[in-house]
């Protein structure tokens, strides 16, 4: 990749969050700022601030003298952050029903059918077009913001727990054949 030195750190945050979400930097990878600065022929301080930023975001930890790693969840966060998820979008299924767009949620639910087992990358981005469109028929842009901070480390974990895809395509089941009713 070649860096415009314009946003250098905005550069080096999109493509490290690339690799973290699509696995080149698996979790409990370390992340030397020197070493990415040599890689991307920057100095180290954009990748210091860009890896502060995915910290912020929760994708990567600092730890005081050690180092940038890759966030590590359990199994109980995962499910801790799957909850606060369901939150929203029930809020928003209970507040906002008569808005939500029964036909796009069908056909993105067919989506996941199709390709479940077939194309997990495919499948999981019908998946969050499925949660995308629950949650933004609210319009509301402070429910939207929070939703959007969790969104990415959604994407992140959606990566390491690719065995829940069929209880989600059954979740989503669920939710669209209350819509239609």
């Amino acid at each position: 990749m070649g860096i415009v030195q314009e946003s250098i750190q905005n550069q080096l945050y999109e493509e490290i969050k690339q690799h973290i979400l699509k696995k080149r930097y698996k979790m409990g990878d370390q992340l030397n700022p020197k070493i990415l600065a040599a890689q991307y022929n920057v100095s180290p301080m954009p990748v210091r601030d860009a890896l502060l930023h995915l910290t912020r975001q929760g994708l990567v930890v600092n730890r005081a003298r050690v180092g940038f790693y890759v966030a590590t969840y359990t199994a109980s966060e995962i499910k801790d952050l799957m909850e606060v998820r369901k939150m929203h979008e029930m809020f928003c299924l209970n507040q906002y029903f008569d808005l939500t767009d029964h036909e796009k949620i069908k056909k993105i639910h067919q989506c996941m059918s199709a390709h479940l087992h077939k194309d997990k990358a495919l499948f999981d981005r019908c998946d969050f077009q499925f949660h995308d469109l629950l949650i933004n028929t609210s319009k509301n842009r402070f429910l939207n913001m929070q939703y959007a901070q969790i969104k990415e480390l959604l994407q992140f974990l959606v990566y390491y727990d690719a065995e829940h895809d069929e209880e989600a395509l059954a979740d989503h089941e669920k939710i669209v054949n209350a819509l239609l009713q």
